[in-house]
């Protein structure tokens, strides 16, 4: 049965972080400052992975800030 709605799934998957995305993009500020800070959309999502992948945040404000600010605290 996985097999059989498994490329649905994925797709809905791809709609519904789009959208959650596209949200944030209009009503978050600081993940609009991190968006500006790594400029193409590509490497806003690498900056992503890094931050999540290499420190622990306890909400998503921490990670959008980390992302945007001087790690020098300059």
């Amino acid at each position: 049965m996985g097999k059989t709605y498994a490329g649905e799934m994925y797709c809905l998957l791809n709609l519904l972080a789009f959208q959650m995305h596209s949200l944030l993009d209009i009503n978050d500020e600081d993940y609009q400052k991190a968006h500006a800070y790594a400029g193409r959309r590509d490497e806003f999502f690498n900056e992503l992975h890094y931050a999540m992948r290499y420190k622990l945040f306890d909400i998503w404000q921490q990670r959008m800030v980390f992302i945007y600010s001087d790690p020098d605290g300059g």
